[in-house]
């Protein structure tokens, strides 16, 4: 996380920003362990290393979302774009939570539930809304 952190530091050259980006996604993360305790699934190195992917994930639909510069058509077009991409991850790893291999399972669990809440607390953090999305 520190790395990723780095790079945004050194990419955008406002902390500002990167703790804008950053934040959702971190809760996004913190917030997945807690449902999946809540649930009643044992954390595993398997869910940390999935938690991994939702990182990475995660940072680019906030990265996306935190673009300043959009005007009102190009943030609707962001959310389109973010949108499907999220609609397609949950669809491939949403088809692992019913794997009967415990491991696809677990990676199928962690990377869905995530990947939404990465993409929902983006969306909501993000430095000007996008309108219109399903418009």
């Amino acid at each position: 996380m520190a790395i990723i952190a780095g790079v945004l530091m050194i990419g955008t050259r406002d902390p500002r920003r990167v703790g804008r980006i950053m934040l959702p996604v971190l809760t996004a993360i913190s917030a997945t362990a807690a449902l999946l305790m809540l649930f009643g699934e044992k954390i595993t190195f398997l869910h940390v290393v999935s938690l991994l992917l939702v990182l990475g994930t995660g940072v680019n639909y906030a990265l996306f979302f935190s673009g300043e510069t959009l005007d009102a058509d190009e943030r609707t077009r962001t959310a389109r774009a973010i949108a499907v991409a999220t609609i397609t991850t949950l669809c491939g790893f949403g088809v692992l939570i019913f794997a009967s291999t415990p491991v696809l399972h677990i990676i199928g669990l962690t990377v869905a539930l995530g990947a939404a809440l990465s993409c929902i607390l983006s969306a909501a953090w993000a430095s000007r809304p996008a309108v219109g999305v399903l418009q």
